[in-house]
């Protein structure tokens, strides 16, 4: 059992930590349902982005690999819906 069917939907939906949204990703890139893991790297990377913004510090060394990482495996899941098109903006995004 993974973490994610241990938690209702709204629990996860309402997950604000960037590394736990990443994992989720990962989860559901594993079972295939890419659509879903593009979905929670891209909030993992807004979340990541947010913090940063209302901070006012710089994006530190491991946020940096956070990004960098959910940004491969949404181009990743892109590649496997051969969704070609959209692996330009992943590689513009890469820090």
């Amino acid at each position: 059992m993974t973490m994610e069917d241990t938690m209702t939907l709204n629990e996860v939906e309402q997950s604000d930590d960037p590394l736990h949204l990443k994992e989720i990703g990962n989860q559901y890139f594993k079972k295939g349902v890419y659509d879903h893991a593009i979905a929670y790297y891209h909030k993992a990377i807004s979340n990541l982005l947010n913090g940063i913004l209302a901070n006012g510090i710089g994006l530190p060394n491991v946020d940096k690999r956070t990004k960098a990482i959910c940004l491969t495996n949404m181009a990743q899941c892109h590649i496997k819906l051969e969704e070609f098109g959209t692996l330009f903006s992943c590689d513009r995004n890469l820090p």
